[in-house]
C-alpha cells in the first residue's frame, strides 16, 4: 500500500497553486536555471552575498521557452552568485 501526500492552499474556499520551484543544472561552462512556463509572473533574482542584507537584482536576460520550463543560461563566473525565484 502506497500513501501519498499533496499539500493544496485554500484561501476563501479556492484552491491556490503552489510556490513553482527554481531548478539549477550544470552544463559546459553554465549552469541552467529553470522554473515551470505556467509560472508567468516569477522571475530570477541573484545576489553576490548572503550575509546581512543582501541586495537582489532582477536577473536582465527574458528567459527562453523549452518544453514546459522557462530556461536561463548562466555563465560560470567567479564571484559566486546564489539565486532565488520571486513574484514579480
Amino acid at each position: 500500500m502506497a500513501f501519498f501526500s499533496v499539500t493544496v492552499d485554500f484561501i476563501h474556499g479556492l484552491a491556490v497553486a503552489p510556490a513553482p520551484q527554481l531548478t539549477a543544472a550544470a552544463g559546459k561552462g553554465q549552469l541552467i536555471l529553470s522554473w515551470p512556463v505556467w509560472a508567468t509572473d516569477f522571475g530570477p533574482e541573484a545576489t553576490q552575498t548572503l550575509g546581512g542584507a543582501p541586495a537582489w537584482v532582477g536577473w536582465p536576460t527574458a528567459p527562453a521557452v523549452v518544453g514546459s520550463r522557462h530556461t536561463l543560461a548562466v555563465e560560470a563566473a567567479s564571484p559566486a552568485q546564489f539565486f532565488r525565484l520571486i513574484r514579480r
